[in-house]
C-alpha cells in the first residue's frame, strides 16, 4: 500500500509546511519502475471543484455566470458553468470539451471549499523521469480553511 508522503515535520495533511519534493532518479528505481508519490504543491478550490485541462485550451474557456447547461454529445461546455454542471452531475463529474473533443475533466471536490494536496508518481526508465499519475486528495484539505483565508474567496471575480 502506498501512503501520502509527509512533509519535513513528520506530518501529512493539515497544518503540514510544504517541502519540495527530491525527485526520484534512475538510481532509484529499476528500469519502467513507478516510484512511490511525491507531494508537489498544494491546489485551492474557491468553487468545491476542479477542473483538469491543458493550459492551451483556456481560450476557449467561457468564464460565464453559473447556469445548469446539459451535456450535448456527452460532453458539457468548455466554461464556468459546464464545469459546474458536470460536478454537480450524479456522477459529480463530466468531460467538458466542444466540437465532440473532449478537453478537460471537471470533477467535484467531495468536501467544498479547500486547500488540497497534490501528489505525482514517477516512471523512471533508463535516466529519463516521467510523470505518470496525478492525484489530487480530496479528503486532505487544509485544517482552519476559513481561517486562514479569513472568509474571502481564494479569487475575487470581477476584481482587479
Amino acid at each position: 500500500m502506498t501512503t501520502a508522503p509527509q512533509s519535513e515535520n513528520g506530518r501529512a495533511g493539515a497544518g503540514a509546511r510544504f517541502v519540495p519534493p527530491s525527485l526520484p532518479t534512475n538510481s532509484d528505481a529499476t528500469e519502467n519502475q513507478v516510484v512511490e508519490w511525491h507531494l508537489v504543491g498544494r491546489v485551492g478550490v474557491d468553487s468545491g471543484q476542479l477542473v483538469i485541462v491543458d493550459p492551451s485550451y483556456l481560450d476557449g474557456w467561457a468564464s460565464d455566470d453559473y447556469a445548469k447547461v446539459e451535456p450535448v454529445d456527452g460532453l458539457f461546455p468548455l466554461s464556468y458553468s459546464g464545469a459546474c454542471s458536470a460536478s454537480m452531475s450524479n456522477q459529480l463529474t463530466g468531460v467538458l470539451g466542444t466540437d465532440g473533443i473532449e478537453l478537460a475533466v471537471s470533477a467535484s471536490s467531495g468536501w467544498g471549499d479547500g486547500i488540497y494536496p497534490v501528489y505525482v508518481r514517477y516512471n523512471v526508465s533508463d535516466g529519463d523521469r516521467r510523470v505518470v499519475e496525478l492525484r489530487v486528495d480530496f479528503t486532505d484539505s487544509e485544517a482552519h480553511y476559513e481561517r486562514l483565508t479569513r472568509g474571502r474567496s481564494l479569487i475575487t471575480r470581477g476584481q482587479s
